[in-house]
């Protein structure tokens, strides 16, 4: 669920890359997605051992595990896109050819 955290409220642009062209962040981002979703599945039981994890018998709590998980990051994601089109942000000013505007000088006040 932390990964989901970082998914759903990564914004990167204007302020850091976006996670679209920042390929490490994302591929260990997905990575922990696979490894975490292989635990709830119990496709690792010897991970699962060295992290003293309690193995999970039960097919059927296996599989809400997973559907917890997949329900959890579309609910995540589908009400952060509500709350985002709801409440409009101011945009960021444009800067000059040849100006660089820092993070501070963008949000102050024009005039």
């Amino acid at each position: 669920m932390l990964v989901t955290t970082f998914v759903v409220n990564y914004k990167g642009r204007p302020y850091m890359e976006g996670l679209t062209s920042n390929k490490g962040f994302a591929g260990a981002l997905a990575a922990a997605a696979v490894l975490v979703w292989a635990l709830a599945a119990g496709a690792l039981p010897s991970l699962e051992a060295y992290l003293e994890l309690v193995r999970l018998e039960d097919l059927t709590l296996r599989s809400e595990l997973q559907v917890l998980l997949a329900a959890d990051f579309a609910i995540c994601w589908l009400s952060e896109r509500a709350i985002s089109h709801s409440i409009k942000l101011p945009e960021m000013p444009k800067s000059r050819p040849g100006q660089k505007l820092t993070p501070s000088q963008a949000l102050l006040p024009r005039g």
